[in-house]
C-alpha cells in the first residue's frame, strides 16, 4: 500500500495509529455513557449531574471527557459520580499514559527517520 500511494512507512504508522486512536475514543466514550445508563442510582452519575439535552450532546461530552482524560490534561469539569465510573477512569488513565508514551516514541522515530532521508 505504501508503494502504490507513495507514502513512507512513518506516515503509514501514524495514520494507522490515528485511526486506532479515533476508534478507541469512540468506544471509550460509548462505554462511559453506557456505565451511566446502567447505574441503579441514576442521580449520582455524570449524566445526571450535567444533564445533557440530547443524546448527541451526551456523546460529545463523553468524547470530550475521554480525550481530556487520555491526554492527561484532566480539567476536572466533568467528573465520574459512581464507583464504576471511577474504576473506568482509572483504566482510562493507565491507557492514556501508555498511549502518550507510544505516541512520543513513534513521533520521535518518524521525525528521526524523516531527518535522515
Amino acid at each position: 500500500m505504501t508503494e502504490r500511494l507513495g507514502i513512507n512507512n512513518g506516515f503509514e504508522r501514524l495514520a494507522i495509529f490515528v485511526s486506532f486512536f479515533a476508534l478507541f475514543i469512540h468506544v471509550a466514550a460509548c462505554m462511559f455513557v453506557l456505565l451511566a445508563n446502567f447505574e441503579k442510582d441514576f442521580a449520582t452519575t455524570w449524566v445526571e449531574i450535567w444533564e445533557p439535552e440530547t443524546d448527541g450532546d451526551c456523546y460529545i461530552m463523553a468524547i470530550y471527557f475521554v480525550v481530556v482524560t487520555v491526554s492527561t490534561v484532566g480539567f476536572g469539569d466533568i467528573i465520574p459520580g459512581t464507583t464504576w465510573e471511577r474504576v473506568f477512569c482509572i483504566l482510562l488513565m493507565f491507557i492514556g499514559v501508555s498511549a502518550f508514551t507510544f505516541v512520543s516514541g513513534a513521533l520521535s522515530s518518524i521525525i528521526s527517520n524523516y531527518d535522515q532521508s
